[in-house]
């Protein structure tokens, strides 16, 4: 059986607010997204292509949105060709880039006809492919069938493999290729009822590291995410049962499942330029597991969702600012709204809708007045009973002027503030509110000739729309944060809108760093302190306490030093220096912070680790230990502080290039011996290590805890496969 190709074509839509008759439109996700390309677009699928399979439903669809979100051109596969429908036209309706075709994976038939159809619509190149099908049996192992037994090993693995297999030469051909396969925490930790499929996804992850190592020349990245239970239909039926669900959340620290995002959001991740050191890297899980997972970075993509059985407004009221002409007057085409502005234009553009059958009245109101904004807000209250469920915030303001503190915090208040405030109490009693602002392309990228006020207003409703990739308002720490890596994660917190205060053993270097920080608008304050010193770890922290009102949400845990030596050569100075910089500070640093991290309701901590914590590396033993220390640290209070609203993590790096390491680099020696062991053949960038970092301490991985990540370029999962490059 051949793939059915359906192409998500421009289509003519009904306008929602027919008067003869109502539309209704099944719908999961209305998405509106504006990105920002910084630099080397390394938060940016623009331009890429993609393939998930199984995209319909649950995490598969939640993957699908989160790509093109980013700006990737989507095919996505189903075996139900009614469901494949149903999405590809909600996806139009979105403006989403996404083609299907009908597919079943566990067919071998249909993999190939269904890779010959995306390698013609994509001429020859692939950049990712998402393997993201897969199904479950669940029952003792000694009642399975053959049949059942072949059914999970072709849908869940044999498929994978094929698929990876076909989309190779596709892969290969971009340059720049990535594999991710959704795995499962079952494939670390025995689950009941599920050795099959357990077995299936311990497969997925060793094939991982394989591929991983082996495609590794051709610039192909190969990771897993392995999830512990999501909310999605194949879940709920088997959580039905209280006393399992019970179960479950007293084995999660975290205490509840995950939502179908929080794994899109890892997935996407691990696609971008940004994650380029991360390979052959598994799992996501909300601490149920001690296993690596993916590591994952902050997209800079803002967006916001709205779920809706139905595609429709029957009913609905709603009042449109600006709406006698341009963008507004098209509102009036499409939904039941009322409207405002210039008079005579006003009278018009009424008579004009009204003769199509549309319910829409009109006010006239200059709504930069007080008065005129509130009488606007009475008159509707009166037509609507006192209830409203949709504002359009359309009035825009773009004159190229300097405008004055007053003519600033007017703008403001017309455009963002009080027609919020205004509509709140009628919006609340609709029942079921919703406020849209038009924005604009100022709001993203400078725009010549307009207002620079205008354009952070409009900015201003786009960091609102999705507070999963943002870090404004959050506050953090980081130790040793005036150079090298520890340089890096601060730039990169405050680029997405922490304030942030640093600590830093030299007070030449910390003063460099804040004169730079400030020329760039940061806000970043900062103390030095030699954190192998307890008074000084307590007074950092007393000082943190008093700038930020007791509270802090982000600790950074960066500091660390090596001394490399035989272990037959270590003194006891040497021990006491390691263990009292690496580990016993962090320690302390964690019990300091605590009740900051607390009552902030929303803490998170990440260690700096390393690879060293992980495997074993020649001159280091002392070194190795304190970060393997760290990684133990991070799992327990992971469990020990999820009550407190409080995630733990470590990031363990490889070589990163930094000045502490470019004596090591310029060993060529030991830099032919590191790339040799190292997949990606080189070494890791500041910023790589900080991107993680950095995705940790969002709300976009609230379901991360209790993991180490390998930020290693695929060195800790290489074992004799790899052949070094030339």
């Amino acid at each position: 059986m051949a793939s059915r190709l359906y192409t998500n074509s421009p289509q003519n839509l009904h306008f929602l607010a027919s008067p003869t008759k109502t539309h209704s439109f099944k719908s999961s996700v209305i998405v509106r997204c504006a990105s920002i390309a910084t630099s080397p677009n390394r938060w940016s699928l623009h331009g890429m292509s993609a393939l998930v399979t199984g995209g319909t439903r649950g995490i598969g669809r939640a993957i699908v949105e989160e790509l093109v979100c980013l700006g990737a051109k989507v095919h996505t596969c189903a075996r139900n060709e009614t469901e494949l429908k149903d999405c590809l036209r909600d996806w139009n309706r979105s403006g989403f880039q996404v083609d299907g075709s009908v597919c079943d994976v566990s067919d071998r038939a249909q993999r190939e006809s269904l890779m010959e159809t995306v390698s013609s619509l994509f001429r020859g190149k692939l950049h990712i492919l998402v393997n993201n099908v897969g199904t479950n049996i669940r029952k003792p192992m000694v009642d399975f069938t053959p049949e059942e037994f072949s059914t999970l090993l072709s849908t869940n693995f044999e498929s994978v493999f094929h698929l990876c297999q076909l989309a190779y030469p596709m892969l290969r051909a971009t340059e720049a290729g990535c594999v991710v396969s959704i795995s499962s925490v079952s494939g670390f930790v025995s689950l009941k009822n599920m050795s099959v499929q357990s077995a299936t996804k311990g497969a997925i992850n060793q094939l991982t590291r394989n591929l991983a190592c082996e495609w590794a020349k051709d610039n192909i990245r190969v990771n897993a995410v392995a999830p512990w239970y999501i909310k999605t239909s194949m879940v709920e039926q088997v959580l039905s049962n209280k006393d399992y669900l019970d179960e479950v959340y007293s084995v999660t620290p975290l205490g509840r499942l995950g939502e179908p995002r929080e794994v899109s959001s890892a997935v996407a991740f691990l696609c971008l330029p940004a994650s380029s050191y991360i390979t052959g890297q598994i799992s996501i899980d909300g601490s149920r597991g001690c296993c690596y997972y993916p590591s994952y970075a902050l997209v800079d993509c803002f967006f916001f969702v709205t779920f809706a059985s139905r595609w429709s407004l029957q009913g609905i009221t709603a009042l449109v600012t600006g709406g006698a002409r341009g963008i507004g007057f098209v509102f009036l085409l499409r939904s039941l709204y009322i409207t405002i502005l210039p008079t005579v234009l006003l009278l018009l553009n009424i008579l004009t809708v009204q003769s199509l059958g549309f319910q829409v009245s009109g006010s006239v109101c200059d709504v930069s007045s007080r008065p005129e904004r509130e009488t606007l807000m009475q008159t509707v209250s009166s037509l609507f009973d006192g209830k409203l469920n949709v504002l359009v915030s359309n009035l825009i303001f773009n004159k190229p002027i300097k405008l004055s503190l007053f003519l600033r915090a007017k703008l403001l208040k017309t455009q963002l503030v009080e027609p919020s405030q205004l509509s709140h109490p009628l919006l609340k009693a609709s029942g079921s509110g919703s406020i849209v602002f038009i924005s604009s392309i100022a709001g993203v990228v400078s725009a010549a000739n307009s207002v620079s006020i205008y354009s952070a207003t409009k900015e201003e409703k786009k960091r609102k729309m999705d507070k999963r990739w943002s870090l404004q308002g959050m506050i953090a720490l980081v130790t040793g944060g005036a150079s090298g890596i520890g340089y890096a994660i601060v730039e990169e917190l405050a680029s997405f809108g922490a304030r942030i205060h640093v600590c830093d053993i030299s007070k030449t270097l910390l003063n460099q760093s804040l004169s730079e920080w400030e020329k760039k608008g940061f806000q970043v304050s900062g103390s030095v302190c030699d954190v192998t010193s307890r008074p000084e770890r307590e007074t950092l922290i007393q000082k943190v306490s008093s700038l930020f009102d007791g509270k802090l949400n982000i600790f950074v845990n960066n500091v660390g030093v090596l001394r490399g030596k035989p272990t037959t050569e270590y003194g006891a100075d040497d021990f006491a220096f390691h263990i009292s910089t690496n580990l016993e500070s962090a320690y302390h640093f964690c019990q300091l912070s605590h009740p900051l991290l607390k009552a902030s309701g929303y803490g998170s901590i990440v260690f700096l680790s390393s690879v060293a914590g992980v495997v074993s590396t020649s001159g280091g033993s002392i070194y190795s230990l304190t970060k393997g220390a760290l990684n133990q640290l991070a799992r327990n209070l992971a469990c020990e502080w999820a009550k407190d609203s409080i995630r733990a993590n470590a990031v363990a790096p490889n070589i990163i290039k930094t000045p502490l390491a470019l004596p090591y680099l310029e060993d060529v020696g030991f830099r032919e011996g590191l790339f040799g062991r190292t997949p990606l053949g080189r070494a890791g960038e500041p910023h790589e290590v900080a991107s993680v970092v950095v995705f940790l301490c969002l709300p976009a991985a609230s379901y991360i805890t209790g993991q180490t990540i390998c930020v290693d370029g695929g060195l800790t999962i290489n074992g004799f496969s790899y052949q070094p490059h030339p």
